[in-house]
């Protein structure tokens, strides 16, 4: 009876060092790609180094999702699968990552997928969706006013924006003349 104890408890010890030491391994890979994927001589980011990095951050995520690293990776897939044009990926990442209810970060997570539907990828409907969504769950979060804003002007050009800023700054102006009295009255 001892013996099968002893058997069981350095069986689950060898389980567990097997398991950190894969963990060990993943991070330490993640690690690696991450110093390789930026390239200093160009400025660039490796698009190839990128993408596979982004294929470790997941792997990460779905052995570990218990593990709070995940969130963290999760958003870094976001931010890069965004920066290599890979829209819904990024879409994808930030979801997985704003389900991560102690990241801190979770909000700008759930921020960014309304972001690029609205801007990247010009789909109105979800964006207004998530904006929606996210003026419900965090109405105190510094980016509320941003996303009332955004919702507010979905759909609108540039030069649409430029335009209602132009025409608000003028008001504002004219108004300021008039409270300091500086505005000259022209007899009918």
């Amino acid at each position: 009876m001892f013996k099968m104890r002893l058997f069981a408890v350095l069986l689950f010890a060898l389980t567990m060092a097997a398991c950190q030491s894969g963990k060990d391994r993943l991070v330490q890979k993640i690690d690696e790609m991450e110093k390789r994927v930026f390239d200093g001589a160009t400025q660039q980011v490796d698009r190839k180094a990128a993408m596979e990095l982004i294929v470790l951050y997941e792997q990460y995520a779905d052995t570990y999702p218990e593990d709070t690293v995940s969130a963290y990776y999760l958003f870094k897939a976001g931010d890069y699968a965004n920066g290599t044009g890979d829209y819904m990926s990024a879409i994808r990442y930030y979801k997985l990552c704003s389900e991560y209810e102690a990241y801190s970060r979770r909000e700008i997570a759930f921020f960014l997928q309304g972001f690029i539907y609205e801007n990247q990828l010009q789909d109105l409907e979800n964006a207004r969706a998530i904006y929606s969504e996210f003026l419900a769950r965090y109405p105190g979060h510094h980016l509320t006013r941003d996303v009332e804003f955004s919702l507010e002007n979905l759909g609108k050009t540039p030069e649409e924006l430029i335009e209602m800023f132009e025409q608000r700054d003028s008001l504002e102006s004219e108004t300021e003349a008039e409270s300091s009295g500086a505005v000259e009255q022209v007899p009918s």
